[in-house]
C-alpha cells in the first residue's frame, strides 16, 4: 500500500507539469472529466506497483479495492468538480483500465525477493 501511495503522489507531477487531456481521454474513458488529475495518478501509480513484478494484479487489485469500497446511494450521479472518483468507481475504473489497455499484466508472476 505504501509503495501505491508514494507512486500515485509522485504521478501528480503529471498534473503539475501540465498534459492532454484530449490524448488522454482513450486511457481515461472509464473516468468521469473531472477526475482525471487522480485517474492518471491511480493508472501510473498502478503500473509502477505492478510493473515492479513484486505483486500480482490479482492482489494488487483485491487490496487496492477493499481501500476504496464503499456503499453508494442509489441513483448516485457524480457531483460536478469533484477530483476524486468514489470509492467504487475508483476500484471499477481502474480494474477496467488494466483490463482494456494492459491485458498482460494478468499474466505477470508475483516474484519472491
Amino acid at each position: 500500500r505504501a509503495l501505491f501511495v508514494v507512486g500515485h503522489e509522485f504521478a501528480h507531477v503529471s498534473n503539475k507539469m501540465g498534459y492532454n487531456r484530449d490524448n488522454l481521454g482513450s486511457l481515461l474513458q472509464y473516468y468521469h472529466n473531472d477526475t482525471y488529475p487522480e485517474a492518471i495518478a491511480d493508472v501510473l501509480g498502478a503500473l509502477s506497483i505492478l510493473y515492479t513484478g513484486r505483486v500480482n494484479r490479482y492482489d494488487f487489485l483485491t487490496n487496492f479495492c477493499q481501500v476504496w469500497c464503499s456503499r453508494v446511494p442509489l441513483y448516485y450521479s457524480h457531483p460536478p468538480g469533484q477530483v476524486h472518483p468514489s470509492g467504487n468507481d475508483r476500484c471499477n475504473h481502474l480494474v477496467y483500465t488494466l483490463d482494456h489497455f494492459y491485458p498482460e499484466l494478468a499474466k505477470l508472476v508475483q516474484t519472491r525477493i
